[in-house]
């Protein structure tokens, strides 16, 4: 079976991200300008390799959706994996596009890969944010929770957004139950229809 993967070997080149032709056995076909450069590699010393054996992706070890781009014929992106093998730590995002001939069979699998740290680096802080976000919330019910009063939050939508424990004890509801729930319907009182605050 001929394949003709690179049509266009300048186009292929000039991509401005790491680039894989893999046959079938995950062995490389072809090797971009981009790639050979981030692997300081030639195409021609590569060439057969299977693709473990040259990019280091801890991907590999771990969970390669390359199989599954052959079973499937469907493309797969994977986001957050390094680049450990003999380089600098790079965390990548990588993009697997099943490649087919004129009778529609995958006969390689394009590889495509590109720097992901700024995208880490906002996973990180994000992650971070939440954690203290959590904390925050935390400290906050723990202050509401140790007042006598019974205390209720609501949304714009007059929805009950958090209820403290002395409000539970007041109603007898517990706070999962009436989350969600607009505030005239657990409190009864007689201003919610007339002098609502």
């Amino acid at each position: 079976m001929s394949v003709n993967p690179l049509p266009d070997r300048w186009l292929f080149d000039h991509i401005a991200q790491g680039m894989l032709l893999l046959d079938r056995e995950r062995r490389i076909l072809a090797l971009n300008s981009h790639a050979q450069d981030f692997f300081a590699v030639g195409e021609d010393e590569v060439r057969g390799k299977h693709c473990w054996d040259v990019t280091g992706f801890s991907l590999c070890a771990e969970q390669c959706p390359f199989r599954e781009v052959l079973d499937s014929g469907e493309g797969r992106k994977t986001l957050g994996f390094d680049c450990v093998q003999g380089r600098k730590t790079s965390s990548l995002c990588i993009n697997l596009t099943p490649m087919r001939n004129e009778h529609g069979e995958v006969v390689a699998v394009m590889e495509c890969f590109q720097d992901a740290s700024m995208l880490k680096d906002l996973a990180d802080r994000l992650q971070k944010q939440q954690a203290l976000l959590t904390i925050e919330t935390e400290r906050s019910r723990t202050v509401i929770n140790s007042i006598a009063d019974g205390i209720y939050t609501i949304d714009l939508d007059m929805r009950l957004t958090g209820f403290s424990r002395s409000a539970e004890k007041m109603t007898g509801y517990r706070e999962a139950e009436v989350l969600g729930m607009k505030c005239s319907e657990v409190l009864r009182s007689s201003v919610c229809e007339t002098d609502c605050p």
